[in-house]
């Protein structure tokens, strides 16, 4: 689609001559009189189309104000020369343009005295103008029109019923080799070209107006529930951009291909009017799936259920009632999960997080604490890229502070962390109050293959199979409120640590003891949490032996010591972390996230990223 169709450059040129006559007869025959002044032997001299306002009709229909500025020259009776007079005109006009505006008929001309007030208004490409706060009026007025019975009660919209009353046909055929297309729809009858698994080459073939063809791929690719969207959300075009690929018609007679499509990378549009398409049927298919206010009693229906016989609290059910959701209205995961947050769950914001080949337990927050691009979940190679490059980010979690645990980076006290069956993880406080105890990352794409539903499209979407990569980095300077009772339990427990920290000398052996005594491991419990035999734990502490900077970094990690003793010991020794080695960097990370943890928890953690320890 080209980016500079224009009704009123369209209609400029066409029915100009229709305009000037109209605006002439006006003002010979009902205008007389400029500012209370009766004007005689006055002409028009030169008009000029100054703004079109075009309004939505029924069917194919616009009506269309033409605001004019027009140039009069009168002659003055015996006297040289003449005056000019310069006057604003409004014209009130209908098209068809399902008879490509050949029946464009002026209604009225009057004096333009102030704008008016246009329902339904369309751009000057014809896309109608549509605010977020419009979306569900809209998307309720289409199921009256075209669905009622999904206003009745909660049901499944059956996209392929929903077509045919819209007239549509519904056809799969392969549209590319890779699958890339998920579907199509044509305005007009044409010829275009679809794929042949079959023959491994493309192929041209006619197409009916109406025809919708979605690609059989998508069924492996992605789910039904997407296909259903897929589906609904061409019937949308059809019914609300219509006029636009007719406009593009009349404006370029010879591109008759022309049709909407929906792609698995949505490149960053340029062409502002199919953002504005595209944005619109993305966000009104989804509605139309799930009406408001039957989706919602659906909803409580399902909440009330899991509430009643698994016996957990609301944040532990929402997967499972996204899931029931998704199946019921025959819609992805995606889809459910924030249609629930649009009717007012905003618990479900952190669920089906999948991050590092997981998902992350569902978490909670307070409303505002993320803004629409943060998140509080973060993977293991961001964070230790954040560790290598930001210093900021170091410094914040160097003493201890704060703690990786569940992909969140948590501030390390009781309330929020807890020993589960030998693995560390966030207490069911810390789920519900994520804002009070983790850090923030802000969110960025990698690639542009996204477009400007980033929120929607990337953030909520961190699911097993979505389609993009994701960029985080620290917020920096962000602190998060704690209350009073938190603080002063870090406090103690950084003084603690600065003070041990301060009292270390460049003598690695004297540091060994003085962080055992500290921590109140003897040798013996130190080599059992390794292995190692006692009488070789011995020897290191002792200096008698060469320590390999594995055996150091293992014993740092059983004695749990916060980052910068870590760091300051092993620097003592006659071993050290070469950060362009790559076992070395995760032997960086471990030390900086996983101090917290037990070893053998750090081991497995490692042994993903194929790192023995």
């Amino acid at each position: 689609m080209k980016n500079n169709i224009s009704l009123s450059k369209y209609i400029t040129q066409r029915f100009y001559n229709k305009f000037f006559d109209a605006v002439s007869y006006y003002s010979s025959e009902f205008s007389n009189h400029y500012l209370g002044i009766l004007i005689e032997n006055r002409e028009l001299y030169n008009l000029e189309v100054k703004k079109v306002y075009v309004s939505n009709l029924p069917f194919m229909e616009i009506e269309v104000e033409v605001l004019l500025e027009a140039t009069f020259k009168r002659e003055k009776d015996n006297l040289e020369g003449g005056e000019v007079i310069i006057e604003w005109f409004s014209l009130k006009c209908e098209g068809d343009l399902a008879q490509n505006l050949d029946d464009f008929q002026i209604k009225t001309v009057e004096h333009y005295s102030q704008r008016k007030v246009h329902k339904e208004p369309l751009s000057d490409a014809l896309v109608p103008y549509v605010s977020k706060e419009q979306l569900e009026i809209i998307a309720e007025d289409f199921l009256k029109q075209y669905y009622p019975q999904a206003l009745e009660k909660p049901i499944a919209v059956n996209p392929f019923e929903l077509a045919t009353n819209l007239k549509l046909r519904i056809s799969m055929k392969n549209l590319t080799k890779e699958g890339l297309v998920f579907g199509k729809i044509y305005f007009y009858d044409t010829d275009t070209t679809f794929y042949s698994p079959e023959d491994a080459h493309t192929y041209r073939s006619s197409v009916k107006a109406g025809d919708i063809f979605i690609d059989p791929l998508s069924y492996y690719l992605r789910n039904s529930g997407s296909v259903n969207n897929t589906i609904v959300h061409e019937c949308v075009h059809w019914v609300m951009h219509r006029k636009v690929f007719a406009l593009e018609r009349l404006i370029d007679s010879d591109d008759l291909e022309l049709s909407c499509q929906v792609e698995e990378e949505t490149p960053k549009l340029r062409n502002e009017n199919i953002r504005w398409m595209e944005w619109q049927a993305s966000q009104l298919a989804p509605r139309i799936m799930l009406p408001h206010n039957l989706f919602k009693q659906k909803a409580e229906e399902i909440i009330e259920k899991y509430l009643n016989t698994e016996k957990k609290d609301l944040l532990d059910c929402l997967e499972g009632v996204i899931d029931e959701l998704a199946e019921f209205f025959g819609v992805s995961r995606l889809a459910a999960k924030i249609r629930l947050i649009n009717v007012g769950y905003d618990e479900a914001i952190g669920t089906f997080e999948f991050v590092d080949g997981k998902y992350v337990r569902p978490y909670h927050f307070k409303k505002g604490a993320l803004a629409s691009n943060q998140t509080f979940s973060i993977g293991e190679r961001d964070a230790g890229v954040l560790a290598l490059v930001d210093s900021e980010f170091t410094e914040k979690i160097a003493f201890g502070k704060y703690i990786f645990v569940e992909n969140h980076f948590v501030l390390q006290t009781p309330d929020y962390i807890e020993d589960y069956h030998g693995v560390m993880r966030l207490t069911n406080y810390a789920r519900h109050h994520m804002d009070e105890c983790c850090l923030i990352f802000d969110v960025q794409l990698k690639s542009h293959k996204i477009n400007e539903n980033f929120y929607e499209e990337c953030v909520l979407n961190r699911e097993a199979n979505a389609p993009f990569e994701l960029y985080v980095k620290f917020h920096n300077g962000y602190e998060n409120s704690t209350p009073e009772k938190q603080k002063v339990y870090l406090d103690k427990m950084l003084q603690e640590e600065m003070k041990v920290y301060n009292g270390l000398t460049n003598d690695y052996c004297e540091c060994l003891e003085k962080v055992r005594h500290w921590r109140g491991l003897t040798y013996k419990e130190i080599a059992e949490a390794i292995p190692m035999d006692e009488s070789s734990i011995r020897r290191i502490f002792h200096g008698k032996v060469v320590a390999k900077i594995e055996n150091l970094i293992c014993i740092c990690l059983v004695l749990h010591l916060p980052f910068e003793m870590s760091k300051h010991i092993i620097d003592k020794s006659n071993q050290s972390l070469v950060l362009n080695n790559p076992d070395h960097q995760w032997y960086h990370f471990a030390l900086m996230y996983y101090h917290g943890t037990s070893l053998e928890e750090t081991r497995q953690f490692l042994k993903k990223h194929d790192v023995l320890l």
